[in-house]
């Protein structure tokens, strides 16, 4: 039987488990017949099981605890539902505060993703890391890219060739230098993340030039573990 859900990706150094099982009940309302069908925890491991049944045993009865047997997108309508309903405070309603994730940023990570600074080349956490995994948002948690995508610049700054998703990016002209250049800043955060050049490798021939203090990264073994699952097909060759 097939039910329609939600798949939650959530940063773990900002957000519990629990946190995120709390914003959901706060949300849903099961005395109200039309969510009845919405009470329901689709879990991936025996661990996410222990600690639902933990949260709710205390709680309610009427939450379901069911393995997840597969998750399966819906259609390009159902999608971005939040970008199109204006009355609806998607980071609210996530629990996600952005104040709340600046403050505890580092000086360095404050200064690069708020006030558009930049870090010193070759004297960055992932200017030169090879380890297979992802880059996401250090505010927001948004997946940006893969090492799958990373290659060596010389510049001195994590350096890709392709993103994740482009949806997850805005870009800006920027003249600050007295040179024309595009900003690349991540969508949901605002944050600054670096500059985007067309003098990468191909098959893009773009180099985004990114600062390490913008970027968290997740490495292969914990991505499912910290939700980033639907990204494991990123190292499927």
């Amino acid at each position: 039987m097939e039910s329609e859900a939600v798949r939650v990706y959530y940063d773990p150094e900002i957000l519990t488990y629990e946190n995120v099982l709390a914003i959901y009940w706060e949300y849903l309302n099961p005395d109200d017949d039309y969510t009845t069908c919405y009470a329901k925890i689709f879990y991936e491991t025996d661990d996410q099981r222990s600690r639902a049944e933990n949260y709710f045993k205390d709680i309610t009865d009427d939450v379901q605890i069911l393995k997840l047997g597969g998750f399966h997108m819906a259609e390009d309508k159902h999608q971005d539902y939040y970008n199109t309903q204006p009355t609806i405070d998607f980071h609210k309603t996530l629990g996600w505060d952005k104040e709340a994730s600046i403050d505890m940023l580092t000086d360095l990570q404050k200064k690069v993703t708020q006030e558009e600074a930049t870090e010193p080349p070759f004297n960055n956490e992932y200017w030169d890391n090879t380890d297979p995994g992802i880059y996401v948002d250090i505010v927001s948690g948004e997946p940006l890219f893969s090492s799958t995508h990373k290659y060596k610049s010389g510049s001195g700054w994590p350096s890709f060739y392709e993103v994740i998703d482009k949806e997850n990016f805005t870009f800006h002209e920027d003249n600050k230098l007295f040179q024309t250049r595009v900003e690349v800043r991540s969508k949901k955060a605002d944050s600054h993340l670096g500059h985007v050049f067309n003098d990468g490798p191909q098959p893009t021939g773009l180099r985004y030039c990114m600062n390490s203090a913008s970027l968290r990264f997740i490495p292969l073994d914990k991505m499912e573990e910290e939700g980033y699952g639907d990204f494991l097909y990123l190292f499927d060759d």
